[in-house]
């Protein structure tokens, strides 16, 4: 079940097709209980599906508009989350150490 909102309409759609022609109406996906998979291949999507991805993991995409300034904003939101950049490197750039205890 997909939630969409447009100024004050909330819509409920039962499929994925169904909350992307709502989408496409103009309204903002702001709850899903679709499973979200740790993985998704953001690179294939639409700029529609890239935005519903954004507001069901509330990122701000601020004033981007293309495909691949929404990416870039998504992208750099999922970095921060995990503490590091595009490398797996921390914000000082030093490779993480796993957690643990590190006692020798």
């Amino acid at each position: 079940m997909y939630i969409v909102k447009k100024d004050n309409v909330e819509r409920i759609a039962e499929s994925k097709a169904q909350c992307d022609k709502y989408i496409a109406q103009g309204f903002t996906l702001v709850a899903t209980d679709a499973p979200q998979h740790s993985e998704v291949d953001l690179s294939d999507m639409t700029v529609e599906e890239l935005k519903a991805f954004a507001a069901a993991n509330s990122i701000d995409l601020g004033k981007s508009t293309s495909a691949d300034g929404i990416l870039k904003k998504i992208t750099e939101a999922l970095q921060e989350d995990i503490g590091g950049d595009e490398n797996g490197d921390d914000k000082n750039g030093e490779a993480k150490e796993p957690a643990g205890d590190h006692n020798e």
